[in-house]
């Protein structure tokens, strides 16, 4: 954990954090001899880049980023949910989104912008449930601003956490929030070293190179395995007698799910993006009838969806133990010094 990276995102990511504290162009011009430029957003850089100046660079800090904030967020989701259902229910929930956390590789949750996405999210989540308007839209527009400047497609996760806000306040909080996140993405690009015009550039350039129709695949049918639970819970109920709040929220959160789908579909994409949708799907469980799971169908759905999560997410994680024991690095370490 601490002597190596795993994947090629994850010292790359860390690299242009480091030069970035140190003074140097986030995004270089695309005809600057220095090219070493990520098409993520200026906030994971800026967040890496503030962890070592307070911890100090080092392998381990840049993959405590993630660690802490998937951490944070689950427990931001069991406050939320605990709240909602009580607090078997929300226990149960959060550790089964724990499991299918597990589902993915480590990498996905140390240098990357995904676990910061999932924190935005559940900051979302207890957000939309203040009781106060301003407050309520001073912290989600802080976090869909956030996860824009994480990824290009963060505002769509939060889109299911503007329908819930809908349903608890007047339609102005929705707006203020709106200018908040307007605010807080912009803000970023104010330092000195951000540049818009190179960020934007970068991403023209992403976008013509298409998607691969193997990870649409993977991706839509990771899709139907993460939503099959509610989709057979509403089928036994009848969607006649989910409230109208309800049906707005998980409308908006199937759409966006299909909409990540396509999104992640692109080189360098995967079934990883729908990782910051879990605490909306923890929260859409809790949020469908109770009686909706005493169906035999929605029943054995749910114990079989926690079943698999299980069955998936402990040799994974035993495998990948096994893999970094195995790796005797000194050698290495020893010749790169």
């Amino acid at each position: 954990f601490e002597s190596s990276y795993f994947d090629p995102a994850e010292p790359t990511i860390t690299a242009v954090a480091a030069v970035f504290r140190a003074g140097k162009p986030l995004y270089p011009a695309l005809d600057a001899p220095e090219r070493y430029a990520h098409i993520y957003g200026p906030v994971l850089f800026i967040v890496q880049a503030g962890a070592f100046a307070i911890a100090g660079a080092s392998i381990f800090v840049s993959k405590a980023v993630g660690s802490v904030a998937a951490l944070a967020s689950l427990a931001i989701v069991y406050i939320v949910y605990q709240r909602r259902a009580g607090a078997v229910a929300a226990l149960l929930v959060t550790a089964v989104i724990a499991l299918v956390d597990l589902y993915f590789n480590n990498v996905t949750f140390w240098t990357r912008s995904d676990p910061l996405l999932i924190l935005c999210t559940a900051i979302g989540l207890a957000g939309a449930h203040v009781q106060r308007s301003l407050p309520a839209s001073i912290v989600l527009g802080m976090a869909a601003g956030a996860a824009i400047n994480l990824k290009i497609t963060g505002a769509i996760y939060l889109v299911p956490v503007f329908a819930i806000a809908l349903s608890r306040h007047r339609a102005g909080v929705l707006w203020a929030a709106t200018g908040i996140a307007f605010v807080a993405a912009s803000t970023p690009f104010l330092l000195p070293h951000v540049s818009l015009s190179n960020y934007l550039g970068y991403l023209q350039l992403s976008a013509r190179n298409g998607l691969l129709p193997a990870k649409l695949l993977e991706n839509a049918e990771w899709a139907l395995v993460l939503l099959a639970p509610l989709a057979v819970a509403c089928r036994g109920m009848g969607t006649a007698r989910l409230e109208p709040d309800a049906r707005r929220f998980l409308t908006c959160l199937v759409v966006a799910v299909g909409t990540i789908g396509f999104a992640a579909a692109k080189p360098g994409g995967g079934s990883f993006h729908f990782l910051p949708f879990l605490p909306l799907l923890g929260y859409a469980a809790l949020t469908v009838p109770r009686g909706a799971w005493n169906e035999i169908a929605a029943t054995r759905v749910a114990v079989a969806f926690a079943i698999m999560a299980f069955a998936i997410a402990l040799p994974r994680q035993a495998i990948f133990v096994r893999t970094v024991a195995d790796r005797h690095l000194e050698q290495a370490i020893a010749d790169l010094d």
